[in-house]
């Protein structure tokens, strides 16, 4: 009996701990928000060029940009767009798409503490039966922070109107060049995941 209890504790354990890996999860990642203009054809084969010798618009203020985001957002780009059948082309009067790139600062409420704690414990009566109790906390503590988040614009008629916009929730983090490659591609791959637009 105590080895089934043992046991019934063992899998309710990992079963918990799956739950609250999937609820962490879920709270550090949100989908991007997408708009676009749906009387517009967007399937492939299409080409896209950038929006100018320098394609990225920073509209932050509290912090500057790296120099370095704008060559790996173009690098991500051309691979995810490649991959789903579009083709880079140089003049932008031509192109079907003309990408740019916009950096925009947003304030957001975060934690000032552990956002969850989690505790198990189990107990054993007589009778052998095992009652387990579960406990969560969440951080009490919020503070407004500043954030940078990567927008890419899909413009057509030679950019003077936006056909698609998509803008990712994940934060820009700080880093060093060597790192920012990583970091654009997730922005960038997190951005186009729904593009086209079905």
């Amino acid at each position: 009996m105590r080895q089934t209890s043992r046991f019934v504790f063992a899998r309710f354990v990992f079963a918990v701990a799956i739950l609250c890996v999937t609820l962490l999860a879920g709270c550090a990642s949100k989908p991007p928000t997408v708009s676009f203009n749906k009387a517009l054809d967007y399937a492939p084969p299409k080409t896209f060029a950038w929006a100018g010798s320098y394609p990225l618009s920073d509209q932050t203020t509290s912090q500057q940009v790296s120099p370095f985001l704008e060559q790996h957002a173009k690098a991500a780009t051309v691979s995810a767009l490649t991959a789903k059948g579009y083709q880079l082309i140089d003049d932008e009067s031509k192109a079907d798409f003309v990408v740019e790139f916009v950096v925009t600062e947003h304030q957001v409420l975060k934690d000032s503490g552990s956002p969850i704690s989690f505790g198990v414990g189990v107990g054993t009566s007589v009778s052998s039966n095992t009652a387990v109790g579960v406990s969560t906390e969440t951080g009490r503590g919020r503070t407004q922070v500043l954030e940078q988040r990567l927008a890419i614009d899909l413009l057509v008629d030679d950019g003077a109107a936006v056909a698609w916009h998509g803008q990712s929730q994940i934060a820009i983090e700080q880093s060093e060049d060597n790192e920012l490659a990583a970091i654009a591609s997730t922005l960038v791959n997190d951005i186009l995941a729904t593009f086209p637009p079905k």
